[in-house]
């Protein structure tokens, strides 16, 4: 190892030693303040207001609107014209019937007497009607005004996009199931590696002290002559073989302690002894258990909802839309006469011609649903190889795991009996050295094959969306 890593690696060794015990139960617990599930914790708040804001496409609107306005000019309608004509015909008939009262009397009207009348009765009128001059709009005003419009039918889009947001709002949720569940994987894999490399570790150390040994017994039958020196110098080669086998495990324990700082947020280093996850089902379980499930399985589904209803909204837009409508003027001082205080009506539109355009669209929606579909079914022929190969994956690792146990303790008992003649000197150093590798290879291997039985668990409960069951399932590999 370069010199700065091995000075890191004996850091953060030394620090691991003094450090607190971390169970799994405990690392598991940073799984909630991770920055993904935040993330996805946000996502859904996000969503779920959205669908809220579906809901209210189902409520009126009601909106306000305010103006000042200032024109060039005050706006009126001058009918004075029709006014002095309405005079003017007034006028001539109290002349004419002036005229037939002085005939019946026997007498006649002079011009003056007529002109007299006839501006009496057009001054007489004058006074008594008003004038016709109406203002429109004031060349200054403020308008306020309330509307209200409350769809009744509009093709079903108003159902769809609220289908569509519960839709979203699912896959947000599942998105943090997701997201908890990769964290769990995560965390529970690489606190699996550390507590796998501790103990790798100790064996290791266990090794190199016992060729440490044999080096020392080496040295003390060359001294008394029952060996040769080459018999030393292989015990020698081996040591150094096994301490920098050593340091190497050593440099990757502190790396995999630097990853479980990272993921847990905590400097503890971990206290479990390494155990198997037993899985609650049998392979055919496993793989009914996926299926039904599966985090991707009900995305697919989500996504398959949301596009049936975006067929549905687009159907919808080539159907008529009805909605009820109502206005109310605020200021009614600011209203001309020809202006209604509030009206009310219903409105309705059809699209007659688009050009295909709504059909083409409605049509390609439901193909995006019908491609969705086809998707979900390839998704499951692929979960089911996933389950399979994870399920053959554990059972290989068991058996790797049960028969390197036949091998340790044949191992073991070789080694000794090699140490013991050895010391008596009826066998070699390399009997010795080779014994002694074997026994730390099936031990180290056994070590790995637990380590993959507990991986190969993991996933199979991350494809079944049951990683919540880890802490229980991990305790429970104590016991068995």
């Amino acid at each position: 190892m370069i010199p700065y890593m091995k000075k890191a690696a004996a850091l953060l060794l030394a620090a691991a030693a003094s450090a607190a015990a971390l169970t799994l139960d405990e690392a598991l617990l940073s799984v909630e303040d991770a920055p993904s599930t935040r993330a996805a914790k946000a996502q859904l708040d996000a969503d779920r207001r959205k669908t809220t804001a579906a809901n209210a496409n189902f409520l009126p609107r009601v909106d306000f609107k305010g103006s000042w306005t200032y024109l060039d000019r005050t706006l009126e309608m001058d009918l004075n014209s029709l006014r002095d004509a309405l005079i003017q015909l007034q006028a001539n008939d109290a002349l004419e019937r002036a005229k037939i009262q002085a005939a019946m009397a026997g007498g006649t009207l002079t011009p003056e007497q007529q002109q007299a009348i006839a501006q009496g009765a057009a001054a007489q009128f004058d006074a008594a009607l008003p004038p016709f001059v109406e203002t429109l709009r004031e060349q200054s005003r403020f308008d306020a005004e309330l509307t209200v419009v409350q769809p009744i039918f509009v093709g079903g889009k108003v159902l769809a996009a609220r289908g569509a947001a519960k839709g979203q709002e699912a896959r947000s949720t599942i998105a943090l199931e997701q997201a908890r569940s990769e964290r769990i994987s995560t965390v529970a894999k690489t606190y699996i590696d550390a507590t796998l490399l501790r103990e790798a570790v100790d064996l290791r150390r266990d090794g190199v002290a016992g060729i440490e040994r044999h080096v020392e017994q080496a040295e003390r039958l060359l001294a008394e002559g029952m060996i040769e020196r080459t018999q030393l110098l292989r015990a020698q080669l081996a040591l150094s073989t096994a301490r920098a086998d050593l340091e190497a495990e050593e440099g990757r324990y502190a790396t995999a302690l630097e990853a479980l700082r990272i993921w847990t947020g905590r400097d503890d280093a971990p206290s479990d002894e390494l155990r198997d996850v037993p899985l609650p089902w049998d392979s055919a379980g496993a793989q009914e258990a996926v299926l039904s499930r599966n985090l991707k399985t009900r995305e697919i589904a989500a996504i398959r909802s949301q596009l049936d209803e975006k067929s549905a909204a687009e159907r919808g837009q080539m159907l008529p839309t009805v909605a009820a409508f109502g206005s109310w003027q605020i200021l009614p001082r600011e209203l001309s006469a020809l202006e209604p205080r509030w009206a009310a009506g219903v409105q309705v539109s059809m699209p007659i011609f688009a050009g295909g355009k709504d059909w083409s669209n409605w049509k390609s929606a439901k193909s995006e649903g019908e491609r969705v579909e086809q998707l979900g079914a390839a998704w499951n022929e692929g979960l089911r190889v996933m389950v399979l190969k994870s399920w053959n994956d554990r059972v290989a690792a068991k058996n790797r795991w049960e028969s390197l146990a036949t091998s340790e303790r044949l191992a073991e008992e070789t080694l000794s009996n090699f140490e013991k003649r050895f010391a008596a000197g009826m066998a070699t150093s390399l009997d010795v050295v080779d014994a002694r590798l074997q026994y730390d290879q099936a031990r180290l291997g056994r070590l790995k094959s637990l380590g993959d039985m507990a991986k190969a668990s993991i996933e199979i409960l991350v494809l079944a969306n049951e990683t919540s069951r880890l802490p229980e399932l991990w305790n429970k590999g104590k016991t068995e």
